[in-house]
């Protein structure tokens, strides 16, 4: 048990931030946790993205997603401040 929980907590810090890097870098945007949610910025786009998922459309029946995201949320605003010359950087491009 004790080893699923530390694979879980170094797998899991800042995984926003490396999807949205991630898509941003294959596609030009990152699509949102929602259909028809984009982010465009790299800057804190994992905070971003995690915000989004908290905001869940009316009457979708509950945010599953967004009580990981939840979790992710200080994680990917680390995660995303420690990169923040990168993204700076890359969004100057």
């Amino acid at each position: 048990m004790k080893m699923v929980l530390f694979s879980f907590l170094v797998i899991m810090p800042g995984c926003a931030t490396v999807i949205t890097q991630k898509e941003i870098e294959d596609k030009g945007y990152a699509d949102g946790p929602f259909t028809g949610q984009k982010i465009e910025s790299r800057i804190y786009s994992g905070f971003n993205f995690c915000i989004k998922a908290q905001l869940a459309p009316i009457g979708s029946g509950g945010n599953i997603g967004g009580l990981i995201f939840l979790v992710d949320l200080p994680l990917s605003l680390m995660a995303d401040t420690v990169i923040l010359p990168y993204s700076l950087y890359r969004e100057s491009k």
